[in-house]
Protein backbone atom coordinates (compact mmCIF):
# COMPACT_ATOMS: atom_id res chain seq x y z
CA UNK A 1 0.00 0.00 0.00
CA UNK A 2 2.67 2.31 0.70
CA UNK A 3 4.08 1.81 -2.56
CA UNK A 4 1.18 3.09 -4.41
CA UNK A 5 1.08 5.98 -1.76
CA UNK A 6 4.18 7.12 -3.10
CA UNK A 7 3.72 5.98 -6.92
CA UNK A 8 0.77 8.17 -6.57
CA UNK A 9 2.21 11.51 -4.78
CA UNK A 10 5.06 11.36 -6.77
CA UNK A 11 3.00 11.46 -9.82
CA UNK A 12 1.30 14.32 -8.46
CA UNK A 13 4.18 15.74 -7.80
CA UNK A 14 5.58 15.63 -11.84
CA UNK A 15 2.22 16.79 -12.98
CA UNK A 16 2.24 19.38 -10.61
CA UNK A 17 5.91 20.61 -11.77
CA UNK A 18 4.15 20.43 -15.53
CA UNK A 19 1.25 22.19 -14.75
CA UNK A 20 3.39 24.94 -12.98
CA UNK A 21 5.60 25.50 -15.79
CA UNK A 22 2.74 25.43 -18.61
CA UNK A 23 1.09 28.29 -16.39
CA UNK A 24 4.49 30.57 -15.92
CA UNK A 25 4.61 30.04 -20.39
CA UNK A 26 1.43 31.00 -20.56
CA UNK A 27 1.81 33.85 -18.36
CA UNK A 28 5.26 34.43 -20.58
CA UNK A 29 3.70 34.40 -24.21
CA UNK A 30 0.25 36.75 -22.64
CA UNK A 31 3.33 39.14 -21.01
CA UNK A 32 4.57 39.54 -24.90
CA UNK A 33 1.48 40.19 -25.87
CA UNK A 34 0.55 42.64 -23.88
CA UNK A 35 3.61 43.95 -23.62
CA UNK A 36 4.07 44.00 -27.72
CA UNK A 37 0.32 45.84 -27.84
CA UNK A 38 1.86 48.76 -25.41
CA UNK A 39 5.11 49.20 -27.28
CA UNK A 40 2.54 49.71 -30.40
CA UNK A 41 0.80 52.25 -29.11
CA UNK A 42 -2.46 49.87 -30.06
CA UNK A 43 -4.57 51.79 -27.11
CA UNK A 44 -3.79 55.06 -28.59
CA UNK A 45 -6.04 54.12 -31.65
CA UNK A 46 -9.47 54.93 -30.99
CA UNK A 47 -11.70 52.35 -29.90
CA UNK A 48 -13.73 51.91 -32.79
CA UNK A 49 -10.84 51.00 -34.92
CA UNK A 50 -9.25 48.70 -31.87
CA UNK A 51 -12.69 46.90 -31.96
CA UNK A 52 -13.32 46.48 -35.70
CA UNK A 53 -9.68 45.43 -36.54
CA UNK A 54 -9.90 42.67 -33.14
CA UNK A 55 -13.43 41.51 -34.64
CA UNK A 56 -11.57 41.38 -38.13
CA UNK A 57 -8.94 38.76 -36.98
CA UNK A 58 -11.59 36.64 -34.79
CA UNK A 59 -13.61 36.15 -37.20
CA UNK A 60 -10.27 35.24 -39.30
CA UNK A 61 -9.45 32.83 -36.97
CA UNK A 62 -12.98 31.45 -36.44
CA UNK A 63 -12.74 30.85 -40.47
CA UNK A 64 -9.15 28.55 -39.62
CA UNK A 65 -11.06 26.44 -37.06
CA UNK A 66 -13.95 25.76 -39.69
CA UNK A 67 -11.49 25.08 -42.25
CA UNK A 68 -9.69 22.61 -40.13
CA UNK A 69 -12.94 20.61 -38.95
CA UNK A 70 -14.02 20.34 -42.78
CA UNK A 71 -10.23 18.82 -43.22
CA UNK A 72 -10.08 16.66 -40.43
CA UNK A 73 -7.09 18.87 -38.76
CA UNK A 74 -5.28 19.94 -36.41
CA UNK A 75 -5.00 24.20 -35.85
CA UNK A 76 -2.53 24.89 -39.34
CA UNK A 77 -1.70 28.22 -37.42
CA UNK A 78 1.90 27.95 -34.91
CA UNK A 79 4.68 26.31 -35.72
CA UNK A 80 4.13 22.27 -36.31
CA UNK A 81 6.77 20.78 -33.35
CA UNK A 82 6.64 20.00 -30.09
CA UNK A 83 9.70 19.11 -27.51
CA UNK A 84 11.66 16.64 -28.41
CA UNK A 85 10.68 13.13 -26.68
CA UNK A 86 14.57 12.44 -26.71
CA UNK A 87 15.24 14.87 -24.02
CA UNK A 88 14.32 11.98 -21.29
CA UNK A 89 17.26 10.38 -22.52
CA UNK A 90 19.54 13.34 -21.53
CA UNK A 91 17.64 14.78 -18.48
CA UNK A 92 16.00 14.07 -15.45
CA UNK A 93 12.14 13.52 -16.45
CA UNK A 94 11.23 16.72 -13.52
CA UNK A 95 13.61 18.77 -15.95
CA UNK A 96 11.95 17.41 -18.88
CA UNK A 97 8.21 17.75 -17.53
CA UNK A 98 8.86 21.30 -16.84
CA UNK A 99 10.70 22.52 -20.59
CA UNK A 100 7.84 20.41 -21.77
CA UNK A 101 5.10 22.50 -19.55
CA UNK A 102 7.22 25.82 -20.12
CA UNK A 103 7.07 25.41 -23.80
CA UNK A 104 3.23 23.97 -24.27
CA UNK A 105 2.37 27.24 -22.24
CA UNK A 106 3.40 29.54 -24.89
CA UNK A 107 0.78 28.57 -26.93
CA UNK A 108 2.72 29.38 -30.35
CA UNK A 109 5.69 26.60 -30.29
CA UNK A 110 3.88 23.66 -30.18
CA UNK A 111 0.56 22.08 -32.08
CA UNK A 112 -3.04 23.28 -31.07
CA UNK A 113 -6.26 21.71 -31.50
CA UNK A 114 -8.16 24.91 -32.27
CA UNK A 115 -7.39 29.16 -33.02
CA UNK A 116 -9.46 30.26 -29.81
CA UNK A 117 -5.74 30.44 -27.84
CA UNK A 118 -4.94 32.92 -30.85
CA UNK A 119 -7.99 34.41 -30.43
CA UNK A 120 -7.02 35.71 -26.31
CA UNK A 121 -3.91 36.14 -27.40
CA UNK A 122 -5.10 38.96 -29.90
CA UNK A 123 -7.58 40.55 -27.38
CA UNK A 124 -4.36 40.62 -25.22
CA UNK A 125 -2.45 42.39 -28.00
CA UNK A 126 -5.60 45.13 -28.67
CA UNK A 127 -5.86 46.00 -24.98
CA UNK A 128 -8.87 44.18 -24.42
CA UNK A 129 -7.19 42.10 -21.40
CA UNK A 130 -3.83 41.90 -19.88
CA UNK A 131 -1.10 39.70 -19.24
CA UNK A 132 -3.02 38.67 -15.87
CA UNK A 133 -5.16 36.11 -18.66
CA UNK A 134 -2.39 33.77 -18.44
CA UNK A 135 -3.20 32.75 -15.27
CA UNK A 136 -6.69 31.72 -16.59
CA UNK A 137 -5.84 30.25 -20.20
CA UNK A 138 -3.22 28.00 -17.85
CA UNK A 139 -5.43 27.42 -15.45
CA UNK A 140 -8.27 26.85 -18.09
CA UNK A 141 -5.67 24.04 -19.39
CA UNK A 142 -4.02 22.34 -16.37
CA UNK A 143 -6.93 21.45 -14.17
CA UNK A 144 -8.96 19.99 -15.96
CA UNK A 145 -5.57 18.22 -17.69
CA UNK A 146 -4.98 17.04 -14.35
CA UNK A 147 -8.40 15.66 -13.28
CA UNK A 148 -8.25 13.75 -17.07
CA UNK A 149 -5.04 12.53 -15.94
CA UNK A 150 -6.03 11.21 -11.92
CA UNK A 151 -9.29 10.61 -12.62
CA UNK A 152 -9.66 8.21 -16.14
CA UNK A 153 -7.95 5.56 -17.17
CA UNK A 154 -5.17 6.05 -19.48
CA UNK A 155 -6.76 4.49 -22.87
CA UNK A 156 -10.19 6.09 -22.78
CA UNK A 157 -8.63 9.42 -21.85
CA UNK A 158 -6.12 9.27 -24.72
CA UNK A 159 -9.08 8.07 -27.47
CA UNK A 160 -11.42 10.64 -25.74
CA UNK A 161 -9.35 13.68 -26.90
CA UNK A 162 -8.49 12.15 -29.95
CA UNK A 163 -12.41 12.18 -30.37
CA UNK A 164 -13.05 15.11 -29.35
CA UNK A 165 -10.75 17.54 -31.67
CA UNK A 166 -13.96 18.34 -33.92
CA UNK A 167 -15.66 19.08 -30.92
CA UNK A 168 -13.65 21.21 -29.74
CA UNK A 169 -12.76 22.72 -32.86
CA UNK A 170 -16.14 24.14 -33.54
CA UNK A 171 -16.50 25.31 -30.02
CA UNK A 172 -13.72 27.66 -30.55
CA UNK A 173 -15.18 29.06 -34.06
CA UNK A 174 -18.29 29.49 -32.14
CA UNK A 175 -17.02 31.41 -29.29
CA UNK A 176 -14.10 33.42 -31.73
CA UNK A 177 -17.60 34.27 -33.84
CA UNK A 178 -19.35 35.49 -30.75
CA UNK A 179 -16.13 36.84 -29.20
CA UNK A 180 -16.11 39.34 -32.57
CA UNK A 181 -20.24 39.79 -32.61
CA UNK A 182 -19.74 41.17 -29.12
CA UNK A 183 -16.93 43.19 -29.78
CA UNK A 184 -18.61 44.59 -33.00
CA UNK A 185 -21.71 45.89 -30.88
CA UNK A 186 -19.41 47.47 -28.73
CA UNK A 187 -18.06 49.27 -31.53
CA UNK A 188 -21.58 51.11 -32.37
CA UNK A 189 -22.37 52.32 -28.95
Amino acid sequence: MKGNRSGAGRKIRLMTLFASAFVAGALVIFGIASFLGALAGIARIPDRWRLVAAAAALIALMVVDVIAVRRFSWCPLGWRRQTPKALVHHYAVPAVLVAWGFDTGLAVTTFRVAALTWGALILTLFGFSSWQSGLAYGGGFVVPMMCLLLLSPRTERFEALLHARPVVQSISAVMLGGSAALLLTQGRS
